[in-house]
């Protein structure tokens, strides 16, 4: 049972999610030999407050 976990700032819409999941599976069954069924994909969406690159909070980023 492959699973696939995607990390992210919040601000992606459930459509944009769902064609994500969609996607993600395709290329798990094409490329890995996986079963659709079996496929898991797990969202995680991330405050801008709880998340830094380089040593900066992505909520300070655009100030």
């Amino acid at each position: 049972m492959p699973i696939i976990e995607v990390k992210m700032l919040v601000g992606r819409t459930q459509e944009q999610k769902r064609e994500l999941a969609r996607k993600f599976t395709e290329i798990m069954v094409e490329v890995a030999g996986a079963r659709k069924e079996a496929v898991i994909v797990n969202f995680q969406d991330f405050e801008p407050d709880h998340y830094a690159v380089g040593g900066t909070m992505m909520s300070e980023k655009n100030k």
